[in-house]
């Protein structure tokens, strides 16, 4: 169903936190945060979407 979005997770600088979505057999809610420099060179996490996934649809 949200095979799609498999794909967000696979970009360079990109951390993916699971969630377990509590009862609700194979969902699990993916908060994404992606590393990247300012002009100081200073690291800084930002949160870029929280997505839902359905885990049963994958291979």
């Amino acid at each position: 169903m949200h095979r799609g979005h498999r794909r967000l997770t696979q970009q360079p600088g990109a951390r993916v936190r699971c969630h377990s979505a509590g009862h609700t057999r194979g969902l699990t809610l993916y908060e994404i945060y992606i590393l990247s420099s300012n002009e100081n060179g200073t690291n800084t996490m930002r949160s870029v979407t929280s997505l839902t996934f359905d885990l049963t649809s994958d291979q």
